[in-house]
């Protein structure tokens, strides 16, 4: 431990932290910065880019989460009943900055359970985070590139508003479209995406 009375800059075993408080006391400070010995800096409530205009509006400007992983995908009708997927090939992965995650998944059936109902929605769950609500019902910006999966026109992937999954809708030129159902799916069916939602 390395320190000064009163100086709000203190080493612990090779960990410097940054300490401030609303009084002069430094002893009911709270530590808002660590350092690690191997460089790691730690902010307890993120990072201000700039001066929020108006004052108040901190957090338009303050980046406040990081996250990269991964998760599972499942490929379910409405009634929730799931189709068998390929473990290895199956997966998604997603990065979180502030608000907004972005995802990719590869999702690749194996069997259609009976159990399945085939004129219910196709339904892509597992994303890591619900989304927040918009006036639209879904999030439309993403890609997917489909195989061996039955859809009149063009098909999208859709994050539903305030929800953690997405339907698959196709539409054809001058029409309203509507949803992908179950009966489109065959073995080997594979949704390959990438997209964008916030939460």
């Amino acid at each position: 431990r390395a320190s000064s009375p009163g100086f709000p800059l203190q080493i612990w075993g090779g960990t410097l932290e940054l300490k401030t408080g609303s009084s002069g006391d430094i002893a009911a400070a709270t530590t808002k910065l660590t350092i690690s010995s191997g460089g790691l800096a730690t902010f307890s409530n993120g990072i201000q880019f700039a001066n929020p205009t108006p004052a108040y509006d901190v957090a338009a400007t303050t980046l406040d989460a990081y996250e990269e992983g991964n998760w599972t995908p499942a490929i379910k009708d409405q009634s929730g009943h799931a189709a068998t997927l390929n473990a290895t090939s199956s997966v998604g992965v997603y990065t979180r900055i502030g608000n907004v995650v972005y995802w990719r998944v590869n999702a690749i059936m194996t069997t259609k359970p009976a159990a399945m109902v085939s004129g219910e929605d196709v339904r892509l769950y597992g994303f890591p985070y619900a989304s927040s609500a918009i006036p639209d019902a879904y999030y439309r910006p993403s890609t997917i590139h489909p195989r061996r999966i039955t859809f009149s026109g063009s098909l999208s992937i859709n994050v539903v508003q305030s929800a953690s999954y997405a339907i698959l809708l196709s539409a054809s030129s001058g029409s309203a479209g509507g949803t992908v159902t179950i009966s489109g799916l065959v073995s080997n069916s594979t949704i390959s995406a990438t997209g964008f939602y916030t939460i």
